[in-house]
């Protein structure tokens, strides 16, 4: 079951002692409770990476200066978990990170002038490495780093808010539209941007079109005033001059309205620490709310620590860097 912006900041409110008290609006709420998602986000990330994770395919073609991804396209990263090559039939093998940065030109391809001895650069590298350096991935070494490969990042965490409803009038030339395709809606006083699609618009029409009135998705905004619903048209026939109210629903722009299914169980540390931000700022007391505190840190502590014990990979061992697994290839080549 989902848990929404909405019931937490009504719980902030019943913890804090605000309940109908605006010291604190819902949006100031709302962003305490963004402020504790972040922390708690933090907490699990690296020791819950498949929790908090995207992809992003991206294509190498190889060789001196074409082997990087520049990771400034990936517009929501936070933190690059690891990243895959995948080969034709779609198989993945995991690519390591270079083991430090001192090693940062072991597999550059190149060789020292009257450099004598064995070496992992050039024609025998020991398996891809990829590394990072500012807004730059390399995969090397670069003369057999052409191929596709996956990007698994952790993605910059979106802020809780509640969608926004707007009301306005309705307009004398308002209508139901049937384009042929879909039910199209034209309402002069909406305003619709780009970034409402997704949301809904709520009209409650006068006689004698009563039998259109109902909630409508937003599926694309054809103009400031027009939207497309991908819905089919309704029976019935709607008549002008139309009359009733109207109001449209939106998420604002880099925000969602609930949790994640996988933090809901977390949703009263939440509560509890934008309640102690709400108190602090009241100069109110916090007692009592740090004693509920500290039992969900614990559990918080114990959960991190169960999953990072034990081995994470194989040691390599044997000339070819062999895990002793099957399955723990390091990457094509092999």
């Amino acid at each position: 079951m989902a848990v929404s912006a909405e019931y937490m900041i009504e719980q902030v409110r019943l913890r804090s002692g605000l309940r109908s008290n605006q010291f604190f609006n819902n949006e100031q709420i709302a962003g305490f409770l963004s402020d504790a998602y972040s922390d708690i986000r933090d907490k699990f990330g690296v020791k819950f990476q498949g929790w908090f994770s995207d992809t992003q395919a991206f294509t190498l073609t190889g060789g001196i200066g074409q082997n990087t991804f520049d990771l400034s396209t990936v517009e929501d990263l936070e933190l690059v978990l690891g990243v895959d090559y995948v080969d034709a039939s779609g198989n993945h093998y995991t690519v390591p990170e270079l083991a430090s940065f001192a090693e940062r030109n072991a597999l550059n391809g190149a060789f020292p002038v009257g450099y004598v001895g064995p070496t992992f650069n050039g024609a025998a590298p020991a398996g891809q490495r990829y590394q990072l350096l500012g807004n730059t991935l390399s995969i090397l070494p670069p003369t057999s780093s052409g191929g596709n490969y996956q990007l698994i990042y952790m993605p910059m965490a979106l802020k809780l808010a509640e969608p926004v409803t707007t009301e306005f009038d309705i307009d004398p030339l308002d209508q139901m539209q049937d384009s042929g395709t879909e039910l199209r809606i034209a309402l002069a006083n909406a305003d619709f941007e780009a970034s409402d699609v997704g949301g809904t618009v709520t009209i409650d029409w006068g006689t004698p079109n009563e039998s259109f009135s109902g909630t409508y998705p937003i599926a694309t905004v054809l103009s400031s005033t027009f939207i497309g619903t991908g819905l089919p048209f309704p029976a019935g026939s709607f008549t002008n001059p139309a009359t009733g109210t109207a109001s449209k629903t939106v998420q604002p722009a880099d925000t969602v309205p609930e949790l994640p299914q996988l933090m809901t169980p977390w949703s009263e540390y939440l509560v509890i620490l934008a309640s102690i931000a709400v108190r602090t700022g009241r100069e109110k007391g916090i007692s009592d709310l740090e004693a509920r505190l500290i039992p969900l840190e614990a559990r918080i502590t114990t959960m991190a620590k169960q999953r990072s014990q034990g081995v994470k990979r194989a040691p390599k061992t044997g000339a070819y860097g062999w895990g002793g697994s099957w399955g723990g290839g390091y990457g094509p080549g092999w």
